[in-house]
């Protein structure tokens, strides 16, 4: 490689780190700076006497971008999801990402329910969250019947929103499956995850508000 062609490599590497400070996205921005520090390698090992402190920091600068490029990557990759847990993106998280629905299925666990089984005692500590996916459940309290929970209903969910203990019992009718989430876990995973946290708060809320949209008594708020 010739002088000359060892500076216009020189100038097109800083070309290539203007574009990198014109880009928005983070992925492009690790490339064009891997390919820019890469291109003025060239360089500092063609002068007169080697630079090898500006090579040293330039292989270090290559090597950062390269280790960060990796986990973009790997977080970018697509999430594959079962059948059962794409039909309860569907019936449930429209709204989330199919990242986001992974990390929030995969931090619960699939439960099933015979008929009479009891999922939620009245006064019980609001240690679970609950999401119906087949089946349905009976809201009783007191041996009354309050209201009917079928696919795609949240149980607990103002126990974990308020930390107030379940306001009545709830039985399952028929069987049933159901993802099971220990709130512990839940909030664990919202501290890391603080988008997902508002996005799931909000769908709660929704939910909620449905409930004391469609029913009629106060009774029935379970």
């Amino acid at each position: 490689m010739t002088s000359s062609s060892v500076v216009v490599l020189f100038f097109i590497a800083n070309l290539f780190y203007a574009l990198a400070y014109l880009v928005r996205d983070i992925y492009w921005l690790r490339i064009l700076t891997i390919i820019a520090a890469s291109s003025t390698m060239p360089y500092f090992f063609m002068q007169p006497q080697v630079m090898y402190s500006a090579l040293f920091w330039q292989s270090a600068f290559v090597l950062i971008n390269l280790f960060n490029l990796i986990i973009l990557i790997r977080a970018r990759r697509p999430v594959p999801l079962t059948e059962d847990e794409t039909s309860l993106k569907d019936m449930v998280f429209r709204h989330l990402t199919t990242r986001e629905t992974a990390a929030l299925l995969r931090c619960g666990r699939w439960c099933e329910g015979a008929p009479g089984d009891t999922l939620t005692k009245y006064g019980g500590d609001p240690e679970y969250l609950y999401l119906l996916f087949a089946g349905n459940l009976t809201i009783k309290r007191n041996d009354q019947t309050l209201a009917y929970r079928g696919p795609g209903s949240f149980i607990g969910e103002i126990g974990f929103m308020t930390g107030s203990a379940a306001s009545a019992d709830t039985v399952f009718s028929v069987p049933s499956r159901y993802i099971e989430w220990r709130a512990a876990d839940l909030r664990s995973l919202f501290e890391k995850k603080t988008d997902l946290k508002a996005a799931f708060e909000s769908l709660l809320a929704v939910n909620v508000a449905h409930k004391l949209a469609t029913e009629e008594s106060p009774l029935q708020r379970a």
